[in-house]
C-alpha cells in the first residue's frame, strides 16, 4: 500500500471528484470548475520523499510578450502567500499554482489532504481573473490596483 497515492485517491473519491489515475507515475489527473473558469489539476504522490504535491494549471498560457508582466505579477502575489505559490514556466508560458505537503513518517489523512487541494483551487480561482487580465494586455499597475475587486 502506498502512503500518498492511495489516500489521495480515497480523498478525491470521497469528495466525488472525477479523476484519472496514472499508477505507474503516481499522478492523479483531475479538473476543477471555479467561479471564473475551469482548469486541469494533478496530484503527484512522491512516495519515496513522503510528499504530496498538487497543481492547478491555468487554462491559458502567457504569450512570450506578456511573460515578464505575468512573472512580476506572480512575484507580487507570492510575496504574501502562506500556503502555496504561483509558478511560471518561462519557456512555454504555463502558469500554475502549487501546494505541497511533506508528511514525514506520519500517515496521510483527509484533514492533511484537504487544505493541500482546496487551498490550491481556491487560490487559482481567486487570482485567475487578474492573471488573465495581464495575459490579455492590461498593465501590471492597473491589475494590482484592482486586485482587491477580484
Amino acid at each position: 500500500m502506498t502512503k500518498i497515492f492511495e489516500p489521495t485517491v480515497a480523498f478525491l473519491e470521497a469528495n466525488r471528484w472525477d479523476f484519472v489515475k496514472d499508477v505507474e507515475d503516481n499522478i492523479i489527473h483531475t479538473g476543477y470548475q471555479g467561479r471564473h473558469d475551469n482548469w486541469q489539476c494533478y496530484a503527484r504522490a512522491r512516495e519515496e520523499q513522503n510528499q504530496l504535491v498538487f497543481y492547478s494549471i491555468a487554462p491559458t498560457r502567457a504569450p512570450i510578450e506578456r511573460r515578464e508582466a505575468v512573472a512580476l505579477f506572480l512575484m507580487h502575489v507570492n510575496y504574501g502567500l502562506i500556503l502555496g505559490n504561483f509558478e511560471l514556466d518561462l519557456s512555454d508560458g504555463e502558469v500554475r499554482f502549487k501546494t505541497s505537503l511533506d508528511i514525514g513518517n506520519h500517515n496521510l489523512t483527509n484533514s492533511l489532504i484537504k487544505p493541500v487541494i482546496f487551498t490550491n483551487v481556491s487560490m487559482m480561482d481567486k487570482y485567475w481573473p487578474a492573471i488573465k487580465s495581464i495575459i490579455d494586455g492590461t498593465s501590471l499597475e492597473e491589475v494590482v490596483a484592482l486586485l482587491d475587486e477580484w
